[in-house]
């Protein structure tokens, strides 16, 4: 991992760093499943997608293109706790895999993507009629 203050972001750095991410988010006892039933053998274009991802969210240019809303809404058996679990992950991930300029600004980026996601899918406040899109 390059120790300069500031690391110009680079598309092998982050596959490099999504792969490694993945590969521990796949040994986690409840992550690792869900993953495994939703993407089976399409882990090698995930991690194209996600490399997309990662470096438009960083500041790459416009890769990526999709709702991850829309597709965190199917998972069925995903669960608000597991989000925590998702994050300690992807820190862990990106401190031991990229800069730390990189890793601050995916680490950031994490947290307020998976706020984003949580409020989305979970937060049902009391007194509301809710309707399930």
């Amino acid at each position: 991992m390059p120790t300069a203050t500031h690391t110009p972001l680079d598309r092998a750095i982050i596959h490099h760093f999504v792969v490694e991410f993945y590969a521990r988010l796949r040994k986690h006892p409840e992550l690792g499943p869900i993953f495994e039933r939703r993407l089976g053998g399409a882990w090698d274009s995930h991690m194209e997608r996600l490399t997309d991802f990662w470096m438009t969210m960083l500041g790459g240019g416009t890769l990526y293109r999709g709702n991850p809303f829309d597709v965190h809404r199917k998972i069925e058996e995903m669960a608000e706790h597991q989000f925590d679990d998702w994050l300690a992950l992807f820190e862990a991930a990106a401190k031991d895999t990229l800069p730390a300029n990189l890793a601050n600004q995916a680490t950031e980026k994490a947290h307020r993507i998976a706020n984003s996601l949580k409020m989305g899918l979970f937060y049902r406040p009391q007194g509301l009629n809710q309707t399930a899109p």
